[in-house]
């Protein structure tokens, strides 16, 4: 009976995830394009994938392409393979398989938690009806892929599956260089894990390091253009970004009911997730303020928006459900203790 209940309420969660992420679909807006950034006729970055999609089918020249696009080709290349003359729609067939892995795997780290199946829906259904799953799942980007790496090698942290987690870092660092995310979590995981020796420890995380480092150097060689150095810091870019609003706007709404719940953790500073579970906490906790990091970066160097916060939803999901268990946990000790009074 669990185990039907659990399927039911996942494929209910994927039927969702699919329609929320269809009206965006290959960037054709149905019905929303005056909410958008001006539908199929603006593809932002999609147009640097899609170009390489095309690339790896022998139907564009490396004259077409631009790093640092050049060095996540992993996406570009998987979609080259499939039977479909769209580029675009390849792209995002792969995205949205990505998407709908995600939820698995979320649903499999608030389990990991200890946490009942009803914590594990309402977790999977923060990730799934949310800003970043209607607004950037389906047009044309690699985003989808690298949170759903993320979130699979963060269950792969929590199981110790280092051959497994090794293997994600590569496949991550080949779909997009913000994968490194994963090897700092690790290390704040290690070094909280005392079922871990330090020594251990340092030798596991530099050879994880050691993966994405040579990974990268590779994915920037894949495709012979000149080389870039990506993006350049500059206060012109900063005061661009600090003008737009819709950086703003997207960053808020991606960041989210998540988001905000996450941040209540520290009102539960007595509890085991700062105590015997703290190697939880702390990894968590990493993996939100990595995700800031990631976009007081991009503020400097690119063009901002919710996209770069995004990377915090396999961190700030699993948290925020912890913050609902333990509200609901101290709601149930202050009704009983006015029920013996």
């Amino acid at each position: 009976m669990f185990l039907n209940r659990q399927v039911i309420w996942l494929l209910v969660l994927i039927i969702i995830l699919i329609l929320l992420s269809f009206p965006r679909f290959n960037r054709n807006d149905i019905g929303i394009r005056s909410l958008t950034a001006g539908g199929i006729g603006s593809l932002g970055d999609s147009a640097d994938y899609t170009a390489m999609t095309l690339y790896f089918r022998g139907e564009k020249t490396v004259n077409d392409l631009r790093p640092p696009y050049t060095y996540r080709p992993l996406v570009p290349f998987l979609a080259a393979l499939l039977p479909l003359k769209n580029p675009m729609t390849a792209i995002n067939l792969i995205n949205l398989l990505a998407m709908i892995l995600t939820t698995i795997f979320m649903y499999k780290n608030i389990a990991w938690l200890d946490l009942d199946l009803n914590y594990c829906i309402i977790g999977c259904g923060l990730f799934v009806v949310s800003f970043p799953t209607f607004y950037y799942a389906t047009i044309g980007y690699t985003d989808p892929v690298l949170v759903c790496l993320l979130t699979i090698g963060l269950y792969l942290i929590f199981d110790n599956s280092w051959v497994l987690l090794a293997s994600v870092i590569i496949m991550g660092t080949l779909v997009k260089e913000t994968i490194i995310i994963l090897n700092i979590t690790l290390m704040v995981y290690l070094i909280f894990n005392r079922k871990i020796f330090m020594k251990q420890g340092l030798m596991l995380s530099s050879l994880m390091l050691l993966f994405f480092t040579v990974s990268y150097y590779f994915a920037r060689r894949i495709i012979p253009v000149d080389p870039g150095i990506g993006w350049v810091p500059s206060f012109e870019r900063l005061i661009f970004n600090m003008s737009r609003t819709r950086c703003w706007l997207s960053f808020l709404l991606t960041y989210g009911v998540p988001g905000i719940l996450a941040l209540f953790i520290f009102k539960y500073r007595t509890t085991i997730w700062f105590n015997k579970r703290f190697t939880v906490t702390a990894t968590l906790l990493t993996g939100i303020l990595l995700s800031f990091v990631l976009f007081g970066y991009s503020m400097l160097a690119a063009a901002a928006d919710g996209r770069f916060i995004w990377t915090s939803y396999p961190f700030s999901v699993p948290l925020a459900v912890i913050v609902l268990s333990e509200i609901k946990n101290s709601w149930l000790k202050n009704k009983l203790l006015c029920s013996k009074t």
